[in-house]
């Protein structure tokens, strides 16, 4: 497995910083969805901050899985955190995404914000909990 990046998103500088790149590198770790790394397999760095595409802006020949990504989800798997569950656990880190850039979009009206605010957490909390078997899927 390769190492992460010294500022990786799931270290403790660079990335890890940005409030907005942490909470979404959490969300795709607890829901196995691909995280990309901020550089390309070439080397460069980019900012995605900017672009709506992120790393599809990247030829897909020069994305890379980020490293950190990597290394939290093998962990979480072998805590048990996917197994049967693992699309659930996809399904609901997508939906929690998506709350997450309706919550923050400012063109949003309040209701509809707090309406994605409140989905958001519901998913975090589920894709939190280890044992999901018994919970209810907050789609």
């Amino acid at each position: 497995m390769p190492n992460p990046c010294e500022t990786c998103a799931f270290g403790s500088a660079g990335a890890a910083q940005e409030p907005y790149n942490a909470l979404r590198g959490t969300i795709c770790s607890l829901g196995a969805v691909p995280f990309f790394c901020h550089h390309g397999r070439d080397g460069q760095e980019y900012d995605w901050q900017d672009s709506p595409l992120g790393p599809l802006q990247l030829h897909p020949t020069n994305r890379k899985l980020c490293a950190g990504w990597q290394a939290e989800v093998s962990n979480l798997k072998q805590r048990g955190y996917f197994g049967e569950y693992r699309p659930i656990r996809r399904a609901v880190a997508r939906a929690a995404l998506n709350a997450l850039e309706r919550y923050l979009n400012k063109d949003l009206n309040l209701h509809k914000k707090q309406r994605a605010q409140m989905l958001l957490e519901r998913c975090i909390r589920f894709l939190a909990a280890r044992d999901i078997g018994d919970k209810e899927i907050p789609l």
